[in-house]
Parts: structure tokens; sequence; C-alpha cells
């Protein structure tokens, strides 16, 4: 064992593996994760009812459109939001839109807010931003991620209309378009995805005025947070909709809990992701003796 260390001590990868893993369990990343869940579930009711209202407003995408966009959700999960929509969408008025939408906003980057201090603290910055500013920072992420579902939707009804009208004009193969329009179809999701990580993951740090976090710098860990996510939620799913039987253990709270399980499973992701960011920063900023400090491997 001694001999490895000794062969691969200056070795990036495996340096790199090495303090991810010292980080996660210095830094606690699960209990993290259930702490952004928690607020993650104050959130997301305010967030679907910005959401909804904004929908309602711009009259073109209905609420069967965002539906459509949970496909490979859990099932006790997508029955917990459609009933949700169903009963705000009867209620909701036009009268109260500008209302709705402010205080849903507000509620809803409560989250966005814990994970913007969760990366200043891990990136050892101090965050001097007031309370106005990281609070507006977290309501523009918010509108990110709504921006980003609206988007989705947009791309997934007009995307098949310009798919037929395409087909129609040119006389193509319908079979290559076809093809190609699968394609497109998932990329669309992964892209916007990994567009709005990269931007939480650019901005939320508040780095001193000599140091400045690249866009470039935070490639990977938006990369691992947008395939984790979609595998993740994926898998979740299929485990929870064809072998789970929380409903039998917890009865009628068994929506709740698989709800619970699954935005603390997503929150400990995006918050690894940040950490892989926060590690290469560390590796390419830091020197080696600050480095060794934080290892598992070379004590």
């Amino acid at each position: 064992m001694d001999k490895f260390l000794k062969k691969y001590k200056n070795n990036k990868t495996l340096n790199f593996f090495d303090k991810l893993l010292y980080r996660l369990k210095e830094n606690d990343i699960t209990s993290y994760g259930a702490g952004l869940a928690f607020f993650l579930i104050l959130s997301i009711f305010p967030f679907l009812i910005a959401l909804i209202n904004i929908v309602n407003f711009l009259d073109i995408i209905n609420v069967d459109n965002i539906l459509n966009l949970m496909q490979y959700f859990p099932n006790s999960v997508k029955e917990i939001v459609k009933k949700f929509f169903i009963e705000l969408n009867i209620t909701s008025s036009t009268e109260l839109l500008s209302i709705s939408v402010l205080a849903g906003l507000f509620s809803a980057s409560s989250a966005i807010n814990k994970l913007i201090k969760f990366i200043n603290n891990s990136y050892g910055f101090e965050d001097n931003r007031n309370f106005f500013l990281n609070r507006v920072l977290a309501i523009i992420f918010t509108l990110l991620f709504i921006f980003m579902i609206l988007l989705l939707i947009v791309s997934q009804v007009f995307g098949k209309i310009i798919f037929y009208k395409f087909i129609s004009i040119f006389h193509i193969d319908s079979k290559i378009i076809y093809f190609l329009w699968i394609i497109a179809n998932s990329l669309i999701p992964l892209i916007y995805l990994f567009l709005t990580f990269s931007a939480v993951y650019r901005f939320a740090p508040c780095p001193p005025k000599n140091d400045k976090i690249k866009y470039k710098t935070v490639i990977p860990g938006s990369l691992f947070s947008t395939f984790a996510v979609i595998i993740a939620t994926v898998i979740f799913a299929f485990y929870v909709n064809n072998f789970g039987k929380y409903s039998i253990t917890y009865g009628s709270l068994g929506g709740i809990i698989v709800f619970l399980i699954w935005l603390f499973l997503l929150s400990t992701l995006i918050l690894i992701g940040a950490e892989i960011n926060i590690v290469l920063y560390s590796l390419k900023k830091g020197n080696r003796e600050e480095n060794r400090k934080d290892t598992i491997i070379y004590k």
C-alpha cells in the first residue's frame, strides 16, 4: 500500500478523489443535503404558485404541459404535484397575479439562499453581500429555474409543431427527422439544466476582490449535477413505481415520504456538484501543503 501511495503521490486524479471524499465526509454532506431538502419542501409549493400564475398569465401553455415534463418522476410525487396544480389552477385569479408571484418567489428563494450560504462556506469565502442582495440573487436564480421550465414546455409544445411543418414544407424523410427530433428532445432538458446549474455555481460564490470564479471552472460540477439528477430521478422512480412499498409501510403518508426522499437525493447530488467545483478550485489555487491536509489516503 505504501509503495502504491508513493508511486501515485502526485497523481492528479487520485488527489482529486482523495480530497473530494475527505470534504464529503468532513462537511457531512448528507446532513447538509437533508437541511437543503427541508428548505426545498418549504420552497417548492410557493415556487409552484409563482409558476402556475405565470403560466396562466402567458396563456400560451397550460398545466398539462407542465405535468407532461414529469413523466420520469415517481408516481407518488406526480400525484401530489398534480393535485396541488389542479386546486391552484381553479382558485388562481389574474387580480392576485402580481401578489402571488412576488410572495411565491420570495418564499421559494429560501432553498436557493441556503444553497448560496453552503457554497460560500465550502469555498471558505466570507460573503460580504447583505441580506437584501443575497435574497435578490436567490430570487433571480428562482426565476431562472422557472424560465428553464417554461423553455422546456415551449420546446416540447412548439417543437412538435415545427417538426411537422418542416416535414410538410421540405418533404424530407420523416424517419430521419423524427430520429433527429428524438435526440434534440432528449438533449434540450440536459442543456437547460446544465446552464441553470452553471449559473448557480458561477454566481453564488462571493470570492475576494483579488480572486474570481471563472465560468469554465464550474463546468465539471454542473455536468455532474445535470446527469446525476436526471439519472437518480429515473432510477428512483423506477424503483418506487415497481418495487417500493411505501404506501404499505406509511399508509396515506407514503407519497409524502417518497417526495422527501427524492428531494433529499437531489439536494445531496447538487451539493456534491458544488463540492466537485470547490475541490478543483482548491487544487488549482492552493499549495501542496494545504492540499495534503484535506485528505483521507495521505495521512
